[in-house]
């Protein structure tokens, strides 16, 4: 499993598009194109035309969890996250998003 920022990962054992495999690279650390393309930068993006406040978006996003599926992207923040040892209930989020989603964000972005 590859890690990247915010506990966003690929799955080792699974089959990706030509387009996601051209994106990996043999060494985890170095996949700068995949983790550039599901950023937390485009999340945020996504959940703001979703309709999220600034803040709500400031909140949650840390706690924001990316699974790369080989036809989607599945986005999960938890509605109640631990914080100085405190239960916080903050807007959350558990759906499957189009690849294509975060494509046009990089590209509207760029």
């Amino acid at each position: 499993m590859t890690r990247f920022s915010a506990i966003a990962h690929t799955r080792v054992n699974y089959n990706y598009s030509l387009f996601h495999q051209s994106l990996l690279h043999e060494n985890n650390g170095d996949d700068y194109a995949l983790r550039h393309l599901y950023s937390l930068e485009n999340t945020k993006v996504l959940l703001t035309k979703w309709g999220w406040s600034a803040e709500q978006v400031k909140v949650g996003i840390d706690y924001a969890t990316i699974d790369i599926y080989k036809n989607q992207v599945y986005l999960h923040i938890s509605n109640k996250i631990s914080k100085r040892g405190q239960l916080i209930k903050v807007r959350g989020i558990s759906r499957f998003i189009s690849k294509t989603d975060y494509v046009n964000v990089l590209i509207e972005r760029c």
